[in-house]
């Protein structure tokens, strides 16, 4: 029902992710009215740090705080590691 009476009457479908993307294509969306757009931070826009690790440029010390659920898909064994 959505497919024939809503989706004609719409220009563009924007997927948060390449995997919902893709989901939708396969629902039957059409591909060139589809566009995915990334979340997050663009970590070109951040030039590599020269500082003593554990020190922030200004010399005070690095505080990191991991805040969620401590759980496998929220990355924070990737922060320890890195960490280490």
């Amino acid at each position: 029902h959505m497919l024939r009476h809503l989706a004609p009457a719409v220009s563009r479908f924007i997927a948060p992710s390449a995997f919902l993307g893709g989901f939708m294509v396969r629902w039957g969306l059409p591909d060139a009215e589809v566009r995915v757009i990334t979340t997050g931070i663009d970590r070109e826009r951040y030039a590599p740090r020269t500082t003593v690790p554990g020190e922030l440029q200004d010399g005070r010390p690095l505080r990191v705080l991991f805040l969620g659920t401590y759980a496998v898909h929220k990355g924070a064994h990737v922060l320890l590691d890195a960490w280490a």
